[in-house]
């Protein structure tokens, strides 16, 4: 994949972008970050809440974090729909179905927005880093 992302870099003639290989807790960004996004890969990671915490520690004010990925939907669905995606996470890369990314992140942040997509399975968790630190009474409410 970095092999892919150098050359693509290389040919778009981007400056703006730098490319780093290492684990994703351990990362230590050269200056404050405007944004962090988590697509499709927050629920495969093994230590998911230190990575979104230092993330977080890294945003500059008025960045933004966003994490995308899969979902069990809400419902009866889920609960027919539990048996097979458990089967299925453990043969794939898919990630743990059973993490809420969405509390993980208004816990960090204060505050977030979540809104579901494609009957439920899907998800958007946002929030924007103040410069003030927000209390606890405007956290997202527990699913």
């Amino acid at each position: 994949m970095l092999r892919r992302a150098t050359a693509r870099y290389a040919a778009s003639h981007w400056g703006n972008v730098v490319l780093c290989q290492c684990d994703a807790a351990d990362y230590a960004a050269p200056e404050a970050l405007d944004g962090v996004l988590f697509s499709l890969s927050y629920n495969t990671m093994p230590h998911h809440s230190n990575v979104l915490r230092r993330a977080w520690q890294q945003l500059r004010p008025g960045g933004r974090l966003v994490i995308m990925d899969a979902k069990l939907p809400s419902g009866p669905a889920a609960k027919l729909l539990l048996p097979f995606c458990v089967w299925l996470m453990k043969r794939t890369m898919l990630g743990n179905p059973f993490i809420r990314p969405w509390q993980e992140l208004a816990a960090v942040a204060g505050d977030a927005d979540m809104t579901e997509r494609l009957f439920g399975s899907y998800y958007i968790c946002r929030s924007v880093k103040s410069g003030q630190t927000i209390d606890a009474a405007h956290r997202i409410a527990a699913e």
